[in-house]
């Protein structure tokens, strides 16, 4: 009739990680993980043979999916993709190891991996160099518990994958990428496979309720600027600048543009629905320029609709602090589990983010500080 039947048996021990075994008596197979040779259960695992599976191209860097990989192309020096938006939610003490499968066309010295891994705690940097195999590809491997801010309390979420460093242009293949739990492991520490990085001050363990990424270039995600403040998104992240009206100090920007009572597409979170939010920001200011400060200070209005429909606004938050010209993006943490901040029967419709803090700040506007906003999250913490 023209149909193969291939034994279910020849294929299990052709892919060469399984052990296949008959019961004559039974008349049953038990097919087992060959743990001699794949000693890992797989947790979170994307193989990209139907599709890209949700995953996210970062900033500049856009990808297309090509028969079973992703195929990337480096739209700026920062080269990044994304597993989906949606928390894996998986447990620490369930995932030991990462293991990623790409090929690059850049030259060796800039073949290193950088994985950067988001937790309920902390952003977490692992990163190791690579280069292929025989057939055409590398395989890395991370052991997770390597990092020095590895705490086994934490919640998976998601993860960035940089496959190189500048090189514009540039393009890269993704086969796989697995989240894997090694078998038989009882605690301890793990091998270093690479370098591991500290990436954000110590958080509750906590789940990403909804954030704001902008991963898209041109995509505000809803945001709209106050006053003539100066935006834009691009290669990952909200520019913003100093309004260009005389003696307006104070960058702003709100999360949802609003009219009268009227919020579009608000955010609707009812106090319990989230504790924190947690801000990812950098600023620099103009070369040349002198300040007497080193830091600055990002505030957080909150609007929210009382028990009546009316808008509320509140501003009884704390600013934080944040370091100026630095590198990496500082992660602040904003608690808003206090009655004052969040009055029972409230329910948070938008918010206003400014970066120089409450009401601006004239030496870091005259100073030309540009800031970069990388994400807004919403988090629960565990009860």
């Amino acid at each position: 009739d023209g149909e193969i039947y291939i034994p279910l048996a020849d294929l299990m021990k052709a892919e060469g990680k399984y052990i296949v075994e008959w019961n004559d008596d039974e008349q049953t197979m038990n097919i087992s993980v060959d743990r001699t040779v794949e000693p890992y259960d797989y947790v979170q695992c994307y193989y990209f043979d139907y599709s890209a599976e949700s995953w996210l191209g970062g900033g500049a860097n856009g990808f297309t999916w090509e028969s079973g990989v992703l195929h990337g192309v480096a739209g700026d020096s920062n080269v990044r993709i994304w597993t989906p938006n949606a928390s894996w939610g998986v447990a620490a003490t369930d995932a030991t190891h990462i293991r990623v499968r790409l090929k690059a066309n850049v030259p060796e010295d800039a073949k290193t991996l950088k994985i950067e891994l988001i937790t309920s705690e902390a952003t977490l940097t692992y990163s190791a160099p690579y280069s292929e195999g025989e057939d055409g590809w590398a395989e890395v491997m991370f052991d997770l518990r390597s990092h020095g801010d590895w705490s086994e309390t934490a919640i998976l979420q998601r993860a960035g994958v940089f496959a190189f460093t500048g090189n514009v242009g540039a393009d890269y293949y993704l086969d796989s990428f697995e989240v894997l739990y090694e078998y038989g492991y009882s605690g301890g520490e793990g091998e270093e496979p690479g370098t591991g990085e500290e990436g954000g001050e110590e958080e509750p363990e906590a789940t990403v309720i909804g954030g704001f990424y902008f991963e898209t270039d041109g995509q505000y995600e809803g945001w709209v600027s106050g006053g003539t403040t100066g935006t834009s998104v691009a290669n990952g992240a909200m520019t913003v600048t100093p309004p260009t009206a005389a003696n307006d100090y104070n960058p702003r920007l709100w999360t949802h543009n609003a009219s009268g009572n009227n919020v579009i597409n608000p955010l609707n979170f009812a106090k319990g629905d989230i504790t924190h939010i947690r801000v990812k920001v950098k600023a620099t200011t103009a070369e040349g320029a002198t300040l007497s400060k080193d830091t600055g200070d990002m505030y957080l209005w909150l609007a929210y609709k009382d028990a009546d429909g009316n808008i509320q606004y509140v501003d009884k938050l704390p600013e934080q602090s944040y370091a100026l010209n630095t590198e990496d993006y500082v992660e602040l943490l904003f608690d808003v589990t206090n009655d004052e901040v969040w009055p029972e029967g409230y329910t948070l419709l938008r918010m206003q983010v400014c970066p120089f803090g409450n009401g601006g700040d004239a030496e870091l506007a005259k100073a030309g500080t540009t800031i970069y906003i990388d994400s807004v999250e919403f988090l629960k913490a565990s009860e």
